[in-house]
């Protein structure tokens, strides 16, 4: 349980590395509405609560970026990438869970494709 704690810590600070790098690179007024599928609440115990109070801190210093969390339960996280992958449109544009599904998903929809 501490080692998948550590890991979702992990990929929470890449993901928010990702976020920082995203917004510093585009034009300071430009709006930026983002999707942002989680999935840690399982794992890890009010991870959802601290990725949503960090998504309103992020948005006091990044006003102009909108970032939807839709958190993903576990009974439907990879169906819900399966949809996306087959629609070919749909999915997110962030992703946090296990690497397996959102590597098969960015895989199938191509790098830079939004």
């Amino acid at each position: 349980m501490k080692n998948a704690y550590n890991y979702l810590i992990c990929l929470s600070l890449m993901m928010a590395l990702l976020v920082f790098g995203l917004a510093k690179t585009s034009v300071a007024e430009e709006k930026i509405d983002l999707t942002f599928w989680y999935w840690a609440e399982p794992d890890a115990p009010g991870a959802n609560d601290w990725m949503k109070e960090t998504i309103k801190k992020y948005k006091k210093v990044k006003p102009n970026v909108s970032i939807d969390l839709v958190i993903q339960g576990t009974d439907a996280l990879i169906s819900s990438f399966q949809t996306a992958v087959s629609a070919g449109s749909g999915g997110p544009d962030i992703a946090s869970q296990w690497a397996w599904p959102s590597a098969r998903f960015c895989l199938a929809r191509g790098s830079g494709s939004h």
